[in-house]
Formats: structure tokens, sequence, C-alpha cells
């Protein structure tokens, strides 16, 4: 029984391995960040387009703080708030329905670990603590929920034949590498559970896992102890390959303070190695994404897909909360700012980060009413660097 029990799970990382391989022939995209990406002080040379869409802050549309942004196949846009829920607003800001609502009612929602678009791009599943949520996009309406047990889940991908991934970051005891343990599985539209993948490697951070790519295919970014990212559609494929080279964090290094957690973090975002290369999204031409570097200092990259160079910068530790790029499309990538007087004066005097940039260029706009931006940000050919 123990041999068909090791022979099982075997064939599940076997058959995850060779669903990963069906493209090997074409070429992963691979950076090398510290090598080949420049050092900005100022975007103003960087950043060719910015729009600025105004939220408009009535009872049907409240915003208070997004933490994800999704793109549906009529280029309408989903916000996670967490105070607020699930909107759907147009390309001009405007509102056009909630989808849900909060409560504790059937069909009702409290606590979202995360957000997906169904491959058909009808529905939008909600991830709870409890189980999985279905809406109807259209009208926002509940369609029906799955219940889960067992591991507690961090994220959610919707998979080609009508279900899901999910992804669980770690075991109940986060430091013991010895037992086996699948990071992801992949359940049916019932929420049975068809297969495990990835044996985990490394202790994971939950931020980020997954992304949507601007053609709509998720991108689920590198875990510790690997660097690679993959797209996850029609199939699981290596997407990219980030290389710090000598500077990546080593394998387990989180656990180097005699197993305290709390410690271990610590020592692990203060060391001088870059980790956690998230929030990556990806235009037609270009791709971005975050990584903590040393000193646990926010670094950001953008990379061109044609030439593979790039430029970056990074947040100090005086700067006010850095600004990550939350989606994309075909041509731009997307984020929300709020307008704050003190961020104002400070974007207004200098460029050399993501959020002085926008905040000096919200600076320059007419003053209105409006409090919270969609931004939107299209970035120039690097060769100009």
């Amino acid at each position: 029984m123990k041999k068909l029990i090791l022979y099982t799970k075997f064939i599940a990382v076997f058959l995850f391995v060779v669903s990963c391989s069906n493209n090997e022939n074409q070429p992963v995209l691979t950076i090398m960040p510290l090598q080949t990406a420049v050092s900005v002080s100022d975007l103003r040379s960087f950043i060719d387009t910015v729009i600025f869409i105004p939220l408009i802050n009535d009872s049907n549309n409240l915003i208070s703080e997004v933490s994800k942004i999704l793109i549906d196949n009529n280029t309408n846009i989903l916000l996670l708030d967490h105070m607020q829920g699930v909107k759907l607003v147009d390309q001009n800001g405007v509102f056009i329905r909630n989808i849900g609502a909060k409560g504790r009612g059937p069909g009702e929602y409290q606590d979202i670990e995360d957000l997906s678009i169904s491959s058909d791009g009808e529905y939008l599943l909600v991830l709870q603590p409890t189980g999985v949520l279905k809406y109807r996009i259209s009208n926002g309406k509940f369609i029906n929920k799955i219940n889960l047990s067992g591991k507690n889940y961090d994220a959610i991908c919707s998979s080609e034949d009508g279900g899901f991934f999910l992804f669980s970051s770690n075991p109940a005891e986060e430091s013991n590498f010895d037992k086996p343990f699948y990071a992801l599985t992949l359940f049916d539209i019932k929420g049975n559970i068809k297969r495990e993948f990835l044996p985990r490697k490394d202790f994971v951070f939950t931020q980020g896992i997954f992304t949507q790519s601007y053609d709509k295919s998720t991108i689920m970014r590198p875990q510790e102890g690997d660097n690679i990212a993959y797209k996850i559609g029609k199939e699981i494929i290596p997407f990219l390959k980030i290389d710090f080279k000598n500077y990546a964090i080593p394998p387990k290094y989180i656990f180097k303070d005699g197993g305290d957690l709390f410690e271990g973090m610590k020592n692990y975002l203060f060391s001088d190695y870059y980790k956690l290369p998230i929030h990556i999204h990806d235009t037609k031409d270009y791709i971005y994404f975050s990584s903590i570097g040393p000193s646990a200092l926010q670094n950001d990259f953008v990379f061109s897909k044609s030439n593979n160079k790039g430029f970056r910068w990074v947040y100090e530790r005086s700067d006010r909360d850095p600004l990550f790029i939350m989606a994309s499309d075909s041509t731009y990538f997307y984020t929300v700012i709020y307008r704050d007087r003190e961020d104002l004066k400070v974007g207004s005097s200098k460029n050399a980060n993501l959020r002085d940039f926008i905040m000096y260029k919200l600076s320059q706009m007419p003053n209105s009413n409006h409090d919270a931006f969609i931004v939107k940000m299209k970035f120039c050919n690097n060769e100009r660097s």
C-alpha cells in the first residue's frame, strides 16, 4: 500500500512536469535584473503616457482600499476593495454594478482572499476561507458556493475546464520541509480535487501568487527556492526566469535563526539578497515586477520583451508607502492612486519612484472632487535608457 501511495505521488509530480514541458522548445524569457536594468532617479524619461480615470465616490461607488484589479473580456475593470467588496467600472471609471455583496447571508462574503475570472470570461470566482463563491459578471448575481476543507488556501486561478486552481502557501508546521506538501491543487467545477502539483521547496509568502496577464492567462510568480514564473492557461508553461545570480535568496534562508519564524522573516527581508519577485504583470511589450532588495527596500523593475533591457527604481525607507502596478492590458499597466496633499507636495518635487511620478502628474491636473483614480501607464522603449 505504501508503495502505491508513493507511486501515485510520483505520477502526480510527473504529470505536472510533463504539462510544464509541453512547450519546452519555446525558449523561456530569461532576465538578469541586476545586470541589465538601469537604476533611475527620475522616471519622467521612461513613461510615455499616463491616463487618470477618476472613480466617482457616490452612494454606489465608494472606493477605499483597492488590493486587486482584474480586467474582464469587455475591458471593464473589476476592483477588489476590502472595505466595500467587489465593484465593476468601465474604462471611464463609471460604476456599472457590485458583484455580490458584503454580509453573512447566502451568497454574501466577509473576508476575500483572492479573485479570478473564469476561463470563458462569464464568471467571477471569489476565494473565501470557507469556500469559493461563483458570481455572474454580467449581472453580479450569486450562482453557487463550493465548500472547502483541509488546507488554508491563499490564491485562486481559473482552469480551462470550468474548475480552478488553489494555492496554499505553507502547511501548519511552516518550517517543516520533511513532510510532503503540495502547494497547487486543481479542482473540477464541482470542487473535487483532480490533481496536486508543486511539492514545496521553501517557505512561501502569500503576496501576489497569481496575477492576470494581458492575454487573460494567469501568471504564477516564482516560489521561494525557484526562479521560474509560469503562465497558466490551456497548459502550465514556464514563462519567465528571473535570475538575480549571486544575489538570489538562498534556499530556506528564512529559518537560519533557530526556527523562530518572526526572527527568520526579519532576517530574510533585511538580508543583502533580492527576494520575493511579486506582482508580475505584462503588456504585449513589457514586463513589470517588484522585489524586496537589501535592507528590506522595495525595488521595482520594467523590462522590454524584445531586448531584455530594462530599468528599475527603489523606494527608500523615508518614502511613503510603495505603489504596486496591479493589472495590465496589451498596452497599459494599471494601478490605483488616492489624492493625498502630503503625497502631492512630495510628488511635485521629485520623480524617483512610481508613486512620486504619478503624484507629480496628478499635481499638474486641475483640482477636482475626485479622491481616487485608476491610473493607466505606458512605458517607453527601454533603449532610451
